[in-house]
């Protein structure tokens, strides 16, 4: 592992040190076991931003506060190149949830 130019060299050792506790370890290993899960919650495009954040920024956008059909296809499906692309869902898990709910695509 090489040093990044821009921390120095005592904490780039301190760093080190961390990464090597039991405690560190567990924390990387339970977090790697959920990047890897495939069940659970279903992905989406807002990032770290949560529900809310997204609904007050589509509100400031627009001047009225989101439906809960309109927040779901903002945050679970994938920007579109052009007005005429179809709907491209971040996963079908996302397509099956919004179809079952009665939306209307």
């Amino acid at each position: 592992m090489t040093m990044p130019q821009w921390l120095n060299a005592e904490q780039w050792e301190k760093l080190k040190a961390y990464w090597q506790t039991p405690e560190f370890i567990a924390k990387s290993e339970q977090a790697k076991a959920a990047r890897a899960s495939q069940k659970g919650g279903s992905l989406h495009t807002a990032g770290a931003r949560s529900q809310g954040h997204v609904a007050r920024t589509m509100k400031k956008a627009t001047g009225q506060m989101p439906t809960q059909d309109q927040l779901f296809l903002k945050t679970h499906t994938k920007k579109k190149k052009q007005e005429s692309d179809p709907t491209l869902w971040v996963e079908d898990k996302a397509r099956n949830s919004y179809v079952s709910d009665n939306f209307i695509i």
